[in-house]
Parts: structure tokens; C-alpha cells; sequence
């Protein structure tokens, strides 16, 4: 039931979801959700969230009904070719449909002040209170530097970040795990 082959670079998302199906994101270079049945593995359905490039997927999370958001690792060297091709972002998708629905970008949170080429870097979300809480992994585009550890609170309602929590002293921030006090 594959409409695309996967590659050797799968991860599944951190957070479950509540169809229980299995997530299957296909990172670099094929960009592409694979929905498998948790009962049969039969494959419901493939969303490519490549758009025009190779985005990088890290994760996963469905938030409510038809909405889900994925994370997008990489940024487009050439944007606006096509429709949410920024990259540096999270995408909205309808996960039932297998549709691109949204785009919140990301790049504008990264902190250039000390090295204009850093990107966001959207890794690792968790859901808390009616947030979407994303850690940024804050590296330039080679790599070869990092900027501090940054978190970002997305408001579901609106769909635009509504915080930004600095780490000084912390960088490449990967995991987010939500802990709730008993």
C-alpha cells in the first residue's frame, strides 16, 4: 500500500495519538508520513510534507479531531514555488485526510543577534494545556554552529507561537518530555 518506498531514516513520534496508529516518519532525504494500522499494519495512508524539497521531518503530534503537526528540520534554500515550501516550521496537517492544512514558521526564533545564519531548527514537541511546546534545536545550516537552547509554546487556537523560553547556557535542545505534577 506504499506510494513511495521507505528510506533507512525512520523515527516514530514521541507522542501517541488517538486513532492509535503508527506514525512512521520518514526523515531525510524522502520527507514523507507513512499511517499504518496498529491491528492489521495495513497502511491507512502517505503524506509527502516535502513540498518542492527535502524537509527533514523529527516529529509528530496530533493534537485534536483533524489536526496534527509535524516538524520541519530543514529550511528551503528556495522558497515560494510552492504552497507551505518555507521549511524551519512546523506544518498543520489533517492526519485522516492526509492533507497539508497550515504552515507556522519558525526561522524568525532563532536568535541571530550573535550569528545571523542560525535557523530554528524545529525538533521535539509535547502537548501541555493546550499548547504545543517545541524545542528548537537552533543550528546553522552546516552544522558547524549552535545558538542557546530555545522552546517555543504554539497556542492551538490561533495557531502562532504565543512563547519563547530561553536556556542560556544550553544548546542544541532535542527532547521535551511533559511531566505532570501529581
Amino acid at each position: 500500500g506504499l506510494s513511495m518506498a521507505l528510506s533507512g531514516d525512520i523515527v516514530v513520534p514521541q507522542s501517541v495519538n488517538p486513532e492509535n496508529w503508527i506514525v512512521l516518519i520518514d526523515r531525510y532525504p524522502n520527507s514523507v508520513l507513512t499511517f499504518v494500522d496498529a491491528n492489521d499494519f495495513s497502511v491507512i495512508g502517505q503524506l509527502s510534507i516535502a513540498t518542492g524539497f527535502a524537509s527533514n521531518p523529527h516529529d509528530f503530534l496530533w493534537a485534536a479531531g483533524n489536526k496534527a503537526y509535524i516538524t520541519r528540520y530543514e529550511s528551503n534554500p528556495t522558497p515560494g514555488k510552492m504552497a507551505f515550501d518555507g521549511g524551519d516550521d512546523l506544518l498543520i496537517v489533517d492526519p485522516k485526510t492526509q492533507t497539508i492544512t497550515g504552515r507556522i514558521g519558525l526561522t524568525e526564533f532563532a536568535d541571530t543577534t550573535s550569528n545571523a545564519s542560525l535557523l530554528a531548527r524545529p525538533d521535539r514537541m509535547a502537548f501541555v494545556s493546550g499548547k504545543i511546546w517545541v524545542t528548537l534545536n537552533h543550528l546553522t545550516a552546516d552544522f558547524k554552529a549552535s545558538g542557546e537552547g530555545r522552546v517555543v509554546g504554539i497556542d492551538m487556537a490561533t495557531d502562532r507561537v504565543s512563547d519563547l523560553v530561553k536556556l542560556p547556557g544550553v544548546s542544541n535542545c532535542t527532547g521535551i518530555v511533559y511531566n505532570p505534577r501529581e
